[in-house]
């Protein structure tokens, strides 16, 4: 009998690793595959979005795939970051049908990340691609992530891949750090009256006697040379502390300050002069926020399908997501 007891726990036992090694094999089989899948999901994607080709649903999905994936920490895998994405239509052809796209900084936009604030504690992330916009809206934008920062006792992350000019700029300054690609571009941050500036005002003023100019012209001179000095203080006002302790005279310069030297206001400013210039600038923005970027730009080159996008939204997996890509990127492949 104790023989019998022994002979059938070992016949148990050697059934327990049997199906052990069994479903060990299952797993590492299973992970395998969902990397294998994993990578052709990124491949097919990122030569989809490099040929151009992906309509407004799809770009979509992987627009917010990425931001999704930048809200979340690097070593623990879990949400922590409040992400903004200010990509605007640099082309100035916004349609008005695709409610996600601006062609510039606007009060709307100011509206809703003051409204987003009041509800994030954490660390925020803002992708910029901009040629700026209203400078209230701007300054509006700017003050309250710098007074996020400061009430939560937290830091705003700024990243610029292609270009944040004029009021972009005064929104990436107030963040604690900025980070460019290499051949990103910002600019100045001096308030423009009716396309000119301060200056150029003055100079105007100088050169000319009031009788010789039309009424509406002498009348936005006198209003610029008034607001000058308080645009050039709430310049300053919302910029982060971090660029003001070595960047502080460069930043009276591109805010247009009476006596530093005169810029235009298309001027480049790129990575090593900012970093040159004592700003908290760093050069090389992660792939992701690219690709945020790049697949933002693609929504705004098609027209949305209501019916689709309906469809479509819910279909947020990776499986799902190759799955919508894959044709996109085998009719790209043929066309090349």
């Amino acid at each position: 009998m104790a023989e019998f007891s022994n002979s059938y726990v070992f016949v148990l036992l050697a059934l327990d690793l049997v199906l052990f090694v069994w479903a060990g094999g299952l797993l590492v089989l299973r992970h395998r595959k969902k990397r294998r899948q994993e990578r052709l999901e990124e491949d097919a994607i990122q030569s989809a979005m490099e040929f151009r080709r992906l309509p407004y649903e799809p770009a979509k999905i992987i627009h917010k795939k990425y931001v999704d994936e930048l809200c979340l920490d690097q070593k623990t895998g879990r949400k922590a970051y409040f992400v903004v994405d200010f990509v605007h239509d640099v082309s100035r052809a916004r349609r008005r049908d695709v409610e996600e796209t601006y062609d510039r900084i606007e009060f709307e936009q100011a509206f809703d990340i003051l409204r987003d604030l009041e509800t994030v504690k954490g660390p925020v992330r803002i992708v910029l691609h901009t040629f700026g916009g209203f400078s209230l809206a701007s300054e509006m934008i700017a003050g309250a992530l710098l007074n996020h920062a400061r009430k939560n006792d937290t830091y705003v992350e700024a990243y610029v891949p292609y270009m944040a000019m004029s009021g972009g700029t005064m929104i990436a300054l107030a963040a604690d750090k900025i980070i460019m690609g290499k051949n990103a571009a910002l600019g100045p941050v001096d308030t423009q009256y009716s396309g000119f500036s301060a200056k150029m005002y003055q100079k105007l003023l100088a050169k000319k006697n009031p009788s010789e100019l039309m009424d509406k012209n002498f009348l936005v001179a006198n209003e610029a040379l008034l607001d000058w000095p308080f645009a050039i203080e709430s310049a300053l006002n919302v910029t982060n502390e971090t660029h003001k302790k070595q960047g502080l005279d460069f930043i009276k310069t591109i805010a247009g300050e009476e006596h530093s030297p005169p810029l235009p206001h298309s001027f480049r400013i790129m990575p090593e002069v900012a970093v040159e210039n004592g700003l908290n600038v760093s050069v090389g923005c992660p792939e992701i926020v690219y690709r945020i970027v790049d697949a933002k730009r693609q929504m705004m080159k098609d027209v949305p399908d209501p019916e689709a996008e309906s469809r479509l939204l819910s279909k947020v997996s990776k499986r799902d997501l190759w799955n919508f890509a894959k044709p996109y990127f085998r009719r790209s492949a043929k066309a090349a």
